[in-house]
């Protein structure tokens, strides 16, 4: 297969930065998963994923990431129907395509949740998070945003499993890898957090399992982001975290709806 072209285009927003050190599978320290009695998770919007919403969601379409990417985001690569929204990755014309759906806004603090089941291949991410970067400009002053960012990653590799993560200003080693207690591929489960100034805790089927308190040594995400849900492979750089990804034919992470009681911003 051939490698494709990197592309990188103003204005576009990227989710590179997504597996820069993400590699670690320990536990990050500082976090709590026992004893946690926090609210159950409460929404304002609900969008239904079983049709497109381009007022609210935009596919990334044409190039790639780079780096541990090893697709081409295609916007055909998004269908939809009753059970909700597919995000696939197929060969074509000697090149991987994985996709990508990415809020037209930013979203600050606040409930998230996304119904989704994650694909069981191996060598494959199957991802809700909100991230924002140096390429978003709402100032226009050309500096862009810190690299922030909240993760639940799913690995075809660890089906029982879930990655919860994040980034302040660029600073990541925060991984922590929940055992589930089920097969997150067979069906759909109900994912998400509450972000805070104060906090940030990570729920499953409306259960806290994981919380992380902000700190000056350690801050949690301070920037609004764009809500991002994606499926793609990893390159060799990313093997031994995602294990190894053999093309065997189409295959997809399915969503249903994503849930929140943040409101969309303006710049």
């Amino acid at each position: 297969m051939n490698f494709f072209k990197i592309v990188k285009r103003s204005g576009i927003r990227f989710s590179a930065l997504i597996v820069l050190v993400s590699f670690s599978l320990c536990g990050c320290t500082g976090g709590i998963t026992e004893n946690l009695n926090d609210e159950p998770l409460s929404f304002s919007t609900e969008y239904d994923l079983n049709r497109e919403l381009p007022e609210t969601f935009a596919p990334s379409d044409g190039y790639s990431n780079g780096g541990c990417f090893y697709v081409v985001w295609s916007a055909e690569n998004v269908s939809y129907g009753d059970d909700g929204m597919s995000l696939s990755i197929e060969e074509r014309d000697d090149r991987l395509y994985g996709a990508e759906m990415r809020s037209i806004r930013h979203y600050g603090y606040g409930d998230y949740e996304v119904r989704m089941k994650p694909s069981a291949k191996a060598g494959t991410a199957s991802t809700f998070f909100l991230y924002t970067g140096e390429f978003d400009d709402p100032d226009g002053d050309g500096k862009g945003n810190p690299h922030d960012e909240i993760d639940i990653e799913f690995l075809g590799k660890t089906p029982t499993k879930v990655q919860l993560n994040f980034f302040a200003s660029g600073r990541g080693g925060h991984e922590y890898m929940l055992d589930l207690g089920f097969d997150a591929t067979k069906e759909f489960h109900d994912y998400g957090f509450r972000w805070t100034e104060n906090y940030i805790v990570w729920f499953v089927d409306g259960k806290p399992v994981y919380k992380v308190y902000d700190s000056p040594f350690d801050p949690i995400p301070k920037t609004p982001s764009d809500i991002f849900m994606s499926y793609w492979s990893g390159s060799k750089d990313a093997v031994g975290w995602m294990g190894a990804f053999e093309y065997s034919g189409v295959t997809s992470a399915e969503y249903q709806w994503v849930r929140t009681t943040a409101s969309p911003m303006s710049y």
